[in-house]
């Protein structure tokens, strides 16, 4: 039984691929939420939502790891 490595390579990265496509959306959602929540200046929230569409998962994921305007 041989295995055809290019195809399963293509397959992982269609299926990646596809994930990202599910996950962005569902991300940036729930970012801009969070966002709205938050008390931040107006301007700082436009430039979080700005970021959070222009950059698509990468965005969202340095907001929350940011974290701005929580307080603990």
């Amino acid at each position: 039984m041989d295995i055809n490595t290019p195809y399963l390579i293509s397959q992982i990265i269609n299926f990646a691929a596809f994930a990202c496509l599910l996950i962005w959306p569902i991300l940036s959602l729930a970012t801009v939420l969070v966002l709205k929540n938050r008390d931040l200046s107006p301007l700082v929230k436009a430039v979080w939502t700005g970021i959070v569409l222009m950059v698509p998962i990468m965005g969202a994921i340095a907001f929350f790891m940011i974290n701005p305007g929580k307080t603990e």
